[in-house]
């Protein structure tokens, strides 16, 4: 074997090994704690704002969150539209027929495996009522409620009357791609009486790897490939 030959085989190994670390790239949901005090890397459709401690509610990280209020005009056909949803997919929740609501979302990119999570808090100022049940939803890996007027409800600070206080959603993604996160507010039935939504920590969470060795066996590895080497050479010499 040349020395040419060697070096060509050395550099290829460290190669494949330094291949073998990089991890994939990740595309992180964008302003997801709304940090930049406004919906920069997110489309709005209807009431929505940005809101601080002051509100009554305090963000679960740092300063600001996303509030989504409900609004007295009959938009859920926009609404659905606005999330990709076919006609009649926010009834088909089963919470009521929707009235006027808002919502907010972003497309990310993930892996299979990866969380996708966010904190809400939904609040409202109906009483628990099977006709006028307003409620907040999440359209993602698929359309689910998180909350409404029939919830489990505490007073509130705020401008509403009771609030669910803050949970969290989380859910795992099941197979690499590209996704459409949609978090929204609607009323039931009727516009009169409004209910809102707070929304903070917006993120996606890789999937933890098993760490590779690559650097433990490259040592022994290059030993072996160095040996026989120097075996060959020396067994020319004595041929």
């Amino acid at each position: 074997m040349s020395r040419s030959a060697f070096a060509f085989g050395i550099t290829s190994l460290l190669s494949l090994s330094a291949l073998s670390l990089v991890s994939p790239a990740q595309a992180a949901i964008l302003n997801g704690s709304f940090e930049t005090n406004s919906f920069t890397g997110w489309s709005t459709l209807g009431s929505t704002s940005i809101q601080t401690a002051a509100f009554g509610s305090s963000p679960t990280a740092g300063t600001y969150q996303a509030l989504l209020e409900t609004v007295p005009n009959s938009n859920y056909a926009a609404l659905e539209q606005f999330l990709g949803l076919t006609s009649g997919s926010l009834d088909s929740l089963g919470y009521g027929e929707t009235f006027g609501g808002s919502a907010i979302k972003q497309t990310f990119t993930a892996n299979a495996g990866d969380t996708l999570s966010f904190d809400w808090n939904f609040l409202t100022s109906e009483n628990s009522s099977s006709a006028n049940n307003d409620f907040a939803f999440v359209i993602a890996l698929a359309s689910s409620g998180l909350a409404d007027t029939n919830s489990v409800l505490l007073p509130s600070s705020t401008i509403f009357k009771r609030e669910t206080g803050f949970q969290k959603f989380s859910s795992t993604i099941a197979a690499s791609g590209s996704y459409t996160l949609g978090i929204g507010i609607i009323n039931v039935a009727d516009g009169e009486i409004q209910s809102g939504l707070l929304v903070d920590t917006v993120s996606t969470t890789p999937v933890s790897t098993t760490a590779v060795h690559t650097p433990a066996l490259l040592p022994g590895m290059l030993t072996a490939l160095g040996l026989g080497f120097l075996r060959k050479k020396f067994n020319s010499r004595q041929s």
